[in-house]
Order: structure tokens, then sequence, then C-alpha cells
């Protein structure tokens, strides 16, 4: 395992774009690091786990199978992707921390040190057209070029994606395109949930489950709910329904959840320290005020 520097990210030009695509194309999780985070974020943030009936039993058939997962997540945390790998440490979905890809937004990769833990842990950037709108990516002005660099490097986020795929890796994306603290609403789902899935050589090998975070109790006492799997739709448009209309269930159980089940001591203790450092919005960003 070397530390091997993860390129800038650039929106310059095709070429720097291409640059970065082809950089995460060659990369995959080391299994050897994933195993020893994801316990640690489960003793740290202490999420709860729930599952629709008859989940966790589908999910064992199918891992002890052979099978994949594909999981589309609701964004509304910057934690989102932790606590997800947290709540995943037991039970059926314990798989996923052998080798599992999401794409990340690129801003997550700007500290080299911090992009290539990521890399390491399965990450890799996916751009989307409001990066083109930050200054420290140096996009060009002229608007008949950006919207050309946006259109391609979304069309190559969706078929690195679908490379990544194809080696029989789980995955996981978050399918709005950007957080949104909305706990019910569902945004505009993008494309390249269904694009990714329906280009893959092998979508019948997956399973598709979708996840949500509720932060009521604060960040270390979160709730995640985890959908029923489904067998991926023939169709692009399906899929991006299906994730849709499984994600809402999964928000509203996750809140439901939180506001019947008793804290977590232990996470409560946390929650306290990290008020003392934090803002009382960041810890409990859930909280009705």
């Amino acid at each position: 395992m070397t530390l091997e520097r993860v390129p800038p990210i650039t929106l310059e030009s095709k070429e720097s774009i291409e640059h970065i695509y082809d950089f995460f194309e060659q990369r995959g999780p080391v299994s050897v690091l994933t195993k020893a985070v994801y316990p640690l974020l489960a003793v740290i943030l202490s999420p709860t786990r729930s599952f629709e009936l008859g989940a966790e039993e589908r999910l064992s058939d199918h891992l002890q199978n052979g099978g994949k997962i594909f999981m589309a997540l609701k964004h509304g945390h910057e934690l989102d992707p932790v606590q997800v790998a947290g709540a995943t440490f037991r039970g059926p979905l314990r798989q996923m921390r052998e080798g599992s890809d999401i794409m990340a937004k690129p801003g997550l990769f700007m500290n080299q040190r911090f992009a290539q833990l990521l890399t390491f842990l399965g990450a890799y950037a996916g751009i989307r057209g409001k990066d083109f709108d930050y200054e420290k990516f140096n996009a060009p002005t002229d608007e008949l070029l950006r919207s050309e660099l946006q259109t391609y490097a979304a069309r190559r986020a969706i078929e690195l994606g679908t490379i990544r795929l194809n080696r029989d890796n789980h995955q996981g994306i978050f399918f709005e395109g950007e957080r949104t603290q909305e706990e019910v609403t569902i945004r505009r789902v993008k494309r390249g949930i269904g694009e990714i899935l329906t280009d893959a050589d092998n979508p019948e090998k997956f399973l598709l489950v979708c996840a949500a975070v509720d932060y009521t109790l604060g960040l270390c006492d979160a709730t995640v709910a985890f959908s029923y799997p489904q067998q991926i739709p023939a169709k692009a448009e399906e899929i991006k329904q299906l994730a849709a209309t499984d994600t809402r269930r999964c928000v509203e159980a996750a809140a439901w959840l939180s506001a019947s089940r008793r804290p977590n001591p232990k996470g409560q203790v946390m929650n306290r320290l990290l008020s003392r450092f934090l803002p009382e919005e960041y810890v409990y960003p859930n909280r009705e005020t």
C-alpha cells in the first residue's frame, strides 16, 4: 500500500478532467484499511440500524451466494457516508467493509492526505455541473466551453461508475447530486444512478438497497434506516423512481425510530463532548429550533 499522490482537481480542459478520471479508474478500496476503519466508525459514532421487514434475511442469502449491493443514499449531512459505514459493521451488510466504492464530490479531495485516505477507502471523484461554479477548480469562464466540459465530465463520471461497478465491488451513490436538509423531500433524482446500472455488464448480480440517516439524537447517536433489497429494474427511469420511492420510506423510518427509541447513553456523552467544540446545529442537525 503506497501513498500515491492524488492529482489536483482542475476543470480547465478535457485533458485535466480526463487525468482525474484516469487516476480513479485505476484505483479501488484497500480491504486491509476498510476492515480497520469501519469498526472504528461504529465505536465512535454508535449509529442505530433499522431494516425493513425481511431485508436482513434477503441480504444474507444474496451476499452468501456471491451477490453485491448497490446502495442509493439520501445526503443530508456531510457525515452520512461514515454513519452508513459504521452501521454496516455488524449484520448482513458487514461484507461491504471488504470492498465498497462510493462516488464523492471533488471538494473532498482538495486536501492531499485526506484524498489519499478516501481513495484507499474506495471513494472516487464524480464531477458535478455545480463544481464548475467554484473558482478553486479553475473552471473556464467562457460559457460555451464551460457547458461543453460540464457535459463531458458528467458523461465520464457515469462511465467511471460503470467501470468500477464491473469490478464486482459493492457501490454507493448519493443520487440527488447534492446535500439537502429536507427531511422527507427527495430532490430530482440525477440520471447517473440509472445509467451506471443499465450500462453495467452484470446488473443482475446487484440488489438495490436505499438508506437514509436521521440525526435527531445527535451525530453520535444517529439512526440509519435501510430499505428492502430490490432487483435492479431494466430501465434507467425505473431505477430512478425505485430509488426515490424506497429512500423516502427510509427517511420516514429513520425519523420515526429516532423519535421512539431510547437515546444511547454512550452516544449522548459523545454528543455533549462535541457540543463544546462544534456548533449545536452541527451536532444536532435535525433538532427543531
